[in-house]
């Protein structure tokens, strides 16, 4: 664990004498200079990967340096020196992203379930060398492409992609949890990116649930059983009630804000959906924000007081 300290307080207070002071400054200087010779390499390996590319501007050269990058990276965490770490971690996450971003330009316009799947994995493990969250997070939403999920961008315009919202919402409820789960015996460092790819399982239920509510699932595609728009409508309404109580009573703030955000999300949709956006609703649900955010800000001040449940 890493502690920030003001040596010269604790110097004029008496808790360190002034060779521990001069000891620990001393330490601290030679922390700062691997720190910026780290980040000082790591711009010059960005800086040769995005000239390689500019040069040979071909998914192959994207796969070849990444795992490149990725082994050295791996070498480095696992068998370099303890100054070496950040460089390693750095190299390991560009590796994976450049890897998987060419496996995929390459094999575009293909089936891509089960390359999306092997991705996911080598991402989860990269993400673990690497302590990289944003990894263990992309890791999830390869996931989810793989089961027809993803999002898209046009010209002013954001696109969101559920094709099975039934699969998006058990999948990730029954990952999430058992992401979280994990955490609790995992150390600190670890229990780290469960929840972070935890939290990411929440978003995409919510994601499920929301274009359910909107369309349902399955009618679309003349399948057999299809689950009316409804269901999602209700089981979203239920499930976002729980769940804030539950994360309520464990002092786990994220979740409650995480369960207002979507429930002013599904309330907002099915609001407009069925009233249509006229001045008179406009101004009704400019309102309710209001109150809604007023609401959150004194529910967010209880949980800062109360703290988080140890047993959470």
């Amino acid at each position: 664990m890493k502690s920030v300290l003001d040596l010269e307080q604790l110097r004029e207070a008496g808790v360190i004498d002034e060779a521990l002071y001069a000891t620990l400054k001393a330490h601290a200087g030679r922390g700062v200079g691997t720190l910026a010779l780290n980040i000082l390499t790591g711009f010059g390996v960005v800086a040769v990967i995005f000239g390689a590319l500019a040069l040979v501007p071909d998914p192959r050269t994207a796969i070849g340096l990444g795992l490149a990058i990725g082994l050295l990276g791996g070498l480095l965490v696992r068998r370099g020196p303890e100054e070496w770490r950040l460089l390693g971690q750095t190299c390991l996450m560009i590796g994976a992203l450049m890897f998987g971003g060419g496996v995929v330009y390459m094999l575009r316009g293909t089936g891509l379930r089960g390359t999306f799947v092997a991705l996911a994995a080598l991402f989860a493990v990269a993400s673990v060398l690497a302590r990289s969250a944003l990894l263990a997070v992309l890791a999830v939403f390869l996931i989810a492409a793989s089961v027809g999920a993803g999002t898209m961008y046009g010209h002013a315009m954001y696109v969101l992609v559920v094709r099975a919202p039934a699969i998006t919402v058990l999948l990730f409820t029954v990952l999430g949890v058992a992401l979280y789960q994990w955490s609790k015996v995992l150390r600190p460092e670890f229990e780290r990116l469960a929840i972070a790819a935890a939290r990411a399982c929440v978003v995409w239920v919510n994601f499920g649930f929301w274009v359910g509510s909107l369309w349902g699932d399955g009618r679309r595609y003349n399948v057999a059983v299809w689950v009316p728009e409804w269901v999602f409508t209700i089981g979203w309404a239920v499930a976002l009630i729980v769940v804030a109580v539950w994360a309520w009573s464990r002092g786990r703030s994220w979740v409650v804000n995480a369960a207002a955000t979507f429930g002013a999300i599904h309330f907002y949709t099915q609001w407009f959906e069925a009233l249509g956006a006229h001045p008179g609703s406009v101004l009704a649900a400019g309102v309710i924000a209001l109150a809604l955010v007023f609401a959150m800000r004194a529910l967010n001040r209880r949980m800062g007081e109360r703290g988080p449940d140890p047993a959470g």
